[in-house]
């Protein structure tokens, strides 16, 4: 290949990868779409092709919006879903009393704490100091504790902020300032 051809090629790949962002790219490489892709050629290609097609409608849809709304409709096309059991009655959530022991306490409550208050509270909390805002840390340590033994009693998982999803609502990205509520309203939703 000559030089004129290889430059030609590298600013061809410079100037798409300029269009997706990191974000897309890294979905796209290892995300869901390729997996899919190996898994349902159908779900996965249709999911591909919705990625270019979407914003080609219209400028306003983000390719992946796209992605999905192609990838459910190759879903519904290509796949076969089993038929549900009709169940017999609600369920209705069953109060869980923990056991505590002393074995618990240190092999299973502490580091679930340290992983939770290192990961996300902490993440969280910076990423809110960094964006000027004025988070309550006592108020948000005390409720996440109190969500995640309320939580506990029903088989739950631990309740407390998000470390990423705050640092990306948070952040200047997100939109102005007295607006980024909104992005963190969606995203708690989705979660």
């Amino acid at each position: 290949m000559s030089a004129l051809n290889t430059q030609n090629l590298s600013t061809g790949v410079m100037s798409a990868l300029t269009v997706i962002d990191q974000f897309t790219l890294n979905e796209l490489a290892g995300g869901f779409i390729i997996p899919a892709f190996m898994e349902s050629p159908l779900i996965g290609g249709m999911a591909i092709l919705g990625f270019f097609i979407a914003p080609k409608i219209s400028k306003s849809i983000p390719p992946l919006l796209g992605v999905i709304l192609f990838g459910v409709l190759g879903l519904f096309i290509g796949y076969d879903f089993p038929a549900v059991p009709e169940a017999a009655e609600f369920a209705i959530p069953q109060i869980i009393i923990p056991s505590f022991t002393v074995h618990s306490f240190f092999s299973i409550a502490i580091p679930i704490a340290v992983l939770i208050l290192t990961t996300d509270i902490a993440v969280a909390l910076a990423a809110l100091k960094k964006n000027d805002y004025q988070p309550p840390v006592n108020q948000t340590l005390v409720l996440s504790g109190i969500g995640t033994l309320i939580a506990g009693f029903f088989g739950g998982h631990a309740v407390n902020i998000g470390g990423m999803m705050t640092a990306l609502c948070s952040s200047k990205e997100a939109g102005p300032k007295e607006n980024r509520i909104g992005a963190a309203l969606v995203r708690g939703e989705q979660t």
